[in-house]
């Protein structure tokens, strides 16, 4: 497996930066059908295409209910294709 770290500033904390990998990264993002790929995308999605808030992305909060700026998209698993 590919080890990505992405340096992610949070602009609503003034610029706290945090170094993302695949093990920080919330369990809810990487099973979410609207999150993006790729380099330049890692951490945004549909939702919140410039970039997931902070306590979204570490998973201190789930993203299954409406949250401001979320664009009227919440989390949704991706659907296992052996199923």
């Amino acid at each position: 497996m590919e080890n990505k770290n992405v340096v992610i500033s949070n602009k609503k904390s003034r610029g706290a930066r945090f170094v993302a990998t695949d093990m920080n990264i919330s369990g809810q993002c990487v099973r979410c059908v609207h999150r993006k790929t790729g380099a330049n995308n890692w951490a945004t999605c549909d939702a919140f295409p410039d970039e997931i808030p902070m306590h979204i992305f570490v998973g201190n909060v789930l993203h299954n209910v409406p949250i401001h700026g979320d664009h009227g998209i919440q989390f949704e698993a991706i659907k296992d294709a052996s199923q």
